[in-house]
């Protein structure tokens, strides 16, 4: 397919996509590379065009993008990534936030667990950080719920069996709370919020980061190393622009942080026992501790 471009000369179609969501992803990797394109809405869908003397340099890098794409959360040795400790964790995960959903939509105990647990600006910035960890495994309904969870058990396997199950959840949860405190910061006083979506984007971002420091250490090219970078924005974009879009982008820019500096070791450090038993408690841990900080005034 060709088209007239603004100066008169035919474009060539160099990528078709079924939906605009897909176009534009692949236009932004063109607009990365500050590569001249054009977007074109046809019957069958979307038509990605390029002058022509562009198209063979475009098809080549839009080709080694969708090979990075489909492999971007990998190991450097490209090994697939096993079916290993992390989905366990993530699994755990998933029930600790289908109990806390059980105890708070009952009112178990006659306690409200929304109240209580949710976390309020004003409060977080008078120093009540046991709020950023208990919103973490609060839900408003089942759909924020359900969300959370396919979501997070996809994040979260791949973040533990990447970086080792004690310190990839150790992560998450940093990255979780730390993104609800900096959300504190950045809203009215009287903000409120709660989910778990702040940890989901935490442990993207931690991926994300992760990835792209590794690659950028091992001198990979250009599209190659920032693969990660386009991918995590698409993605933040997608999930992340409903409901409290603040903390999602907190939360991501916190895991980001993490992520980038996990990401200068080559391995998960092969912790002593102790030190890693230590590790892979300290998450529920301090779950247990935030909650009973926060159940005081019940």
């Amino acid at each position: 397919m060709t088209s007239a471009g603004p100066g008169g000369e035919d474009l060539v179609a160099v990528h078709r996509a079924s939906t605009g969501a897909a176009a534009r992803e692949y236009a932004l990797v063109l607009e990365a590379l500050s590569i001249d394109h054009e977007l074109v809405q046809v019957d069958a869908g979307w038509v990605l065009l390029v002058p022509p003397a562009s198209a063979p340099h475009a098809y080549e890098q839009l080709r080694a993008y969708e090979q990075e794409n489909a492999r971007w959360m990998l190991p450097d040795d490209d090994e697939p990534l096993p079916l290993s400790a992390g989905v366990v964790a993530a699994c755990m995960y998933g029930l600790a936030l289908v109990l806390v959903y059980r105890l708070q939509t009952t009112g178990a105990f006659g306690i409200d667990w929304t109240r209580l647990g949710r976390t309020q600006a004003a409060a977080i910035r008078d120093g009540d950080w046991w709020l950023a960890a208990t919103a973490l495994t609060l839900h408003a309904d089942p759909p924020h719920l359900a969300g959370n969870l396919v979501f997070g058990l996809v994040f979260c396997a791949t973040a533990c069996n990447l970086l080792g199950v004690p310190q990839g959840a150790c992560a998450i949860l940093a990255a979780g709370m730390a993104g609800n405190v900096l959300n504190a910061w950045v809203q009215t006083p009287e903000h409120a919020s709660l989910g778990a979506s702040t940890a989901i984007f935490g442990a993207l971002g931690i991926l994300v980061a992760h990835r792209w420091r590794r690659r950028r250490r091992r001198r990979h090219g250009a599209l190659s190393r920032n693969t990660p970078l386009v991918i995590g924005a698409i993605l933040l974009g997608w999930l992340g622009s409903s409901g409290d879009v603040a903390a999602h982008l907190t939360g991501f820019v916190s895991g980001l942080l993490l992520g980038a500096w996990l990401g200068k070791h080559a391995r998960p450090p092969e912790w002593p026992t102790p030190v890693r038993w230590c590790l892979l408690l300290a998450p529920a841990g301090t779950i247990v501790v935030a909650w009973a900080l926060a159940l005081r005034g019940a």
